[in-house]
């Protein structure tokens, strides 16, 4: 709720700010017309660091508990993947941009141990780890020229989700696989700053920008229902799944639909 009455805050202000400069504004449409109004889409490509300790204390153990492995696990912390969204609205006033906006992103990483078994048969097992992370947010930016804006924050909510996926092969065999998920979402948030080229100004652009996301991911759960131990030799909960976000860095393109000019 909190969040919520700074952005109706934010607006407000922006209205009032409007108000005053427009001396003749009657009936609110010649604030808008000092204005440029978008909404747009926007979709890019990035990675996001992040800490799983538990997880990766848990893939300790089982490379410890499989000293007759030919590759050993890698540890995990770094995805790759896709980030969509739409910016809901923003307004220029001077040189200045206001947005709010929405996202929906998903990044993964996998790594396998081998193993060679009797008979010179191969034995492969693969961790696919998923992230899952969608919220909302309010930009801030500054207008350099009609090529560039300088995004001096781009500040979100969201919520995180995670999923693994555990795929067992062994010589000729089908393979088998487990699938765990978050038994329930995080909430988290990120912030983050960038840089906006507009090729095509001021409808298409193209945007690189960097932050930090913080999430935990407490716990994980089997389709049956069961609970991911802390390693294969105990039976705690683990609860540390992952245990922190990190740096991320994404590049979009825009496309903006203009309400008003």
């Amino acid at each position: 709720m909190k969040k919520f009455s700074v952005v109706l805050f934010v607006i407000v202000l922006l209205s009032n700010t409007s108000l005053v400069k427009a001396q003749s504004a009657c009936c609110g449409l010649d604030i808008l017309g000092g204005m440029l109004l978008e909404s747009g889409i926007y979709g890019g490509y990035g990675a996001q660091q992040f800490s799983a300790k538990g997880f990766n204390d848990y893939i300790k153990v089982y490379n410890d508990n499989r000293p007759a492995l030919t590759k050993t696990m890698d540890d995990f912390g770094f995805t790759h993947g896709w980030k969509v969204g739409a910016n809901l609205l923003q307004i220029q006033d001077d040189d200045m941009l206001y947005g709010l906006n929405f996202f929906y992103q998903q990044t993964q990483e996998k790594h396998e141990a081998t193993a060679t078994l009797t008979n010179n048969i191969p034995a492969k097992r693969e961790y696919a780890l998923t992230l899952i992370s969608y919220g909302f947010g309010i930009s801030f930016s500054y207008v350099m020229s009609n090529s560039f804006d300088l995004k001096i924050a781009d500040i979100k909510m969201n919520w995180n989700n995670a999923k693994l996926i555990n795929k067992y092969t062994e010589g000729t065999n089908p393979t088998t696989e487990q699938t765990l998920k978050s038994p329930e979402s995080s909430i988290g948030g990120q912030i983050s700053t960038g840089l906006v080229y507009y090729p095509f100004p001021p409808y298409i652009s193209l945007e690189a920008n960097v932050g930090y996301s913080y999430f935990t991911i407490d716990q994980m759960q089997f389709e049956s229902g069961q609970y991911l131990a802390q390693n294969e030799n105990s039976n705690e909960l683990m609860e540390n799944f992952i245990d922190g976000g990190g740096f991320f860095a994404f590049a979009q393109l825009n496309i903006a639909i203009p309400i008003f000019q």
